[in-house]
């Protein structure tokens, strides 16, 4: 992986991370739904990671702050977004590629999908 940042002194956080994923569920997470390893756009398991993350969230936020449905979303919009930066500074996202570009992009997509989903079981 090229580093995004050179002589960086976060790096040494990703140890991190592979404590919360140890290489056997980084392996499985890294399954391809749509798409592959060569691929700009994929769909791959990790994604429904960041589905289920933003049900979770939206669920929090709406059962124990009383925000309301724009402010759950900035909030959730926001927290996303610093676990983003958070991969890119440990360089788990490339983000040099349009491949880290578009995967940061739609995990955001995705991630935001999972909020509106339980919104909108709620709100019907």
């Amino acid at each position: 992986m090229t580093e995004n940042f050179p002589n960086n002194p976060l790096r040494r956080y990703k140890a991190l991370g592979d404590l919360l994923a140890p290489d056997w569920l980084n392996q499985w997470l890294g399954t391809y739904i749509i798409g592959d390893d060569k691929s700009v756009f994929y769909i791959w398991l990790w994604s429904v990671n960041h589905f289920l993350s933003g049900m979770f969230l939206a669920f929090l936020l709406r059962h124990y702050t009383n925000l309301t449905i724009e402010e759950r979303y900035m909030v959730g919009f926001q927290l996303h977004n610093l676990w983003e930066l958070l991969q890119i500074a440990v360089e788990n996202t490339e983000l040099s590629t349009l491949r880290g570009q578009v995967d940061l992009v739609m995990d955001t997509i995705i991630f935001m999908v999972g909020m509106v989903v339980v919104e909108e079981y709620y709100n019907r």
